[in-house]
């Protein structure tokens, strides 16, 4: 009777053990450079089918995070790649115990800025493209980030 009983708080607790697992697992967001914003983000990579995977942005994993509660802690991996930031990703009270961390021994790089993208050839040795908004001083136009490099812009004609 008493190894009935132990067998049974055995399975009772490897019942529970595994309904924390799943619970930790599930509170497990994931970004990628390869996500996209209408996935769940609970996989790391996306599925074969290309249905679901990691989200492209800490954005929508912040949002994702929020709606699990706050009675569970959470956390966001962000998997290898470069994430523009064009605004400030704002934490609040909302946001107790969530961690953001980058992967394991991945090159996760947060950039608080745009991609600048319509480079085109500018005489012989520069490029040029039009920069809408900051003429307007709509943004503001600091650095300039060229293949991980910062460098010093030729010419700002604003």
């Amino acid at each position: 009777m008493r190894r009935v009983a132990f067998i049974l708080a055995v399975l009772a607790g490897a019942v529970r053990f595994s309904s924390l697992l799943h619970a930790a697992a599930s509170s497990v967001l994931y970004v990628a450079a390869t996500g996209s914003d209408s996935w769940s983000g609970r996989l790391a990579a996306p599925n074969s089918g290309g249905t679901d995977g990691p989200l492209a942005t800490l954005e929508a994993a912040r949002a994702a995070a929020r709606k699990l509660g706050k009675e569970q802690p959470r956390k966001i991996v962000v998997q290898p790649g470069r994430y523009f930031l064009d605004k400030t990703l704002v934490l609040t009270d909302e946001d107790t115990g969530l961690t953001i961390e980058s992967a394991p021994d991945a090159g996760a790089c947060l950039i608080g800025g745009r991609m600048v993208t319509g480079w085109k050839k500018d005489g012989e040795r520069f490029y040029s493209t039009s920069l809408p908004g900051v003429k307007e001083g709509k943004w503001d136009f600091r650095t300039l980030t060229v293949n991980g490099r910062y460098c010093r812009p030729a010419n700002c004609r604003i």
